[in-house]
């Protein structure tokens, strides 16, 4: 399994991994396919170039399989975590039939090592209940209705 970050050269996989996570999370829910591909794509070339979204890809084969996001935000430091820069990791998507061989948790993974990199102290997520072993397994832990990982 080869785990890269995605680029420009990306981005019809990375439309079409973005509709197929909303469609299984939201399913029963009418998509207009072209609105939304039109703007997932100004989305992801806005973002993308600048850094404010990051998208990891995993490919078998040579082909994408899976893929995760980053997106760092700014707060106020708190008493617990003095940073004010915070990740949040999102759009973590597996094709079905590659599902439980640990390509998420590789993909989580090597999004953990990367916000190391970074001032970052902080990544949090809001988790389906299908990922939430996953999450675990990397050192999150559930707060509220979301979980998070000290750095």
């Amino acid at each position: 399994m080869k785990i890269r970050r995605a680029g420009m050269e990306d981005l019809e996989t990375l439309i079409d991994l973005r509709l197929a996570f909303m469609r299984e999370g939201y399913p029963g829910v009418e998509v207009e396919e072209e609105e939304f591909r039109e703007l997932t794509h100004r989305y992801f070339v806005d973002k993308l170039p600048k850094g404010e979204f990051l998208v990891w890809l995993a490919e078998e084969d040579g082909q994408t399989v899976a893929t995760g996001g980053l997106v760092f935000y700014h707060l106020p430091p708190r008493l617990v975590c003095h940073s004010d820069l915070h990740a949040y990791l999102l759009n973590m998507y597996t094709l079905p039939e590659w599902r439980r061989r640990g390509i998420a948790t590789a993909l989580v993974r090597e999004m953990i090592a990367y916000v190391k990199t970074t001032p970052a102290k902080r990544i949090t997520l809001h988790a389906r209940e299908a990922g939430r072993k996953i999450y675990a397994d990397c050192g999150f832990i559930s707060v509220d209705d979301e979980m998070m990982l000290n750095i």
